[in-house]
């Protein structure tokens, strides 16, 4: 991880130095929205293809580098929802101890240290019980490991959620779930990459390329 900020290192896109996320490949991302029950989603784009490969290289091979270009990404997807909506407080979903002793770092909690939430305060959502690793479960698999597996403490007031990334949904649906039962409303989410492309389709605001 030193090494990536000591060390030019080729684009992990495009292969072009000296930036792990050269600005051409950075910028080619488009905000979208997309639904997943009652929750509309935000993100930069589909976790396929070029972008997976830039959030597969920070979360799991320690690119840290490239963190700052993902927290932009998000903060545009942020700021793209905020557009539409008012929100009162944000909710990350809790981190899992497994996932961060392996990783040695949370990548949400990182990059969600972002000036796009800097006037909104946090609600801490906790796990109710152990979760498995969610990679490799289809969506059946991950909504069972997830059902009724976060709380909060009670309160008021709409709450967005946010997440790196959204696969099957289950984890954004079980935000949701444990912040409307706590009394907050919830309509919202954002993400960098979205593994969906149901109902998928372009957010007024911000114009980009598109990976």
């Amino acid at each position: 991880m030193i090494l990536d900020f000591l060390l030019p290192a080729p684009c992990v896109v495009c292969g072009r130095l000296p930036k792990p996320l050269c600005e051409d490949c950075e910028t080619r991302a488009q905000i979208s929205i997309s639904t997943i029950g009652s929750i509309k989603v935000f993100s930069a784009g589909l976790l396929e293809g070029d972008l997976e490969q830039v959030v597969r290289s920070y979360k799991d091979k320690h690119r840290m580098a490239l963190e700052k270009s993902l927290r932009e990404l998000l903060r545009v997807s942020i700021e793209a929802a905020r557009q539409l909506d008012h929100f009162d407080a944000f909710a990350l979903p809790p981190r899992n101890p497994s996932n961060y002793r392996q990783r040695g770092f949370s990548p949400v909690e990182r990059l969600a240290k972002n000036p796009a939430l800097s006037s909104l305060k946090r609600v801490r959502i906790s796990a109710s019980r152990r979760l498995v690793d969610q990679r490799g479960l289809g969506f059946q698999q991950r909504k069972a490991n997830l059902n009724f597996a976060f709380s909060a403490q009670p309160g008021s007031g709409n709450i967005l959620l946010v997440d790196d990334v959204m696969t099957t949904g289950a984890t954004l649906q079980e935000l949701a779930r444990c912040l409307r039962s706590a009394g907050y409303g919830v309509s919202t989410g954002c993400v960098v990459a979205n593994r969906s492309a149901s109902d998928l389709r372009p957010a007024k605001g911000p114009e980009f390329g598109g990976f």
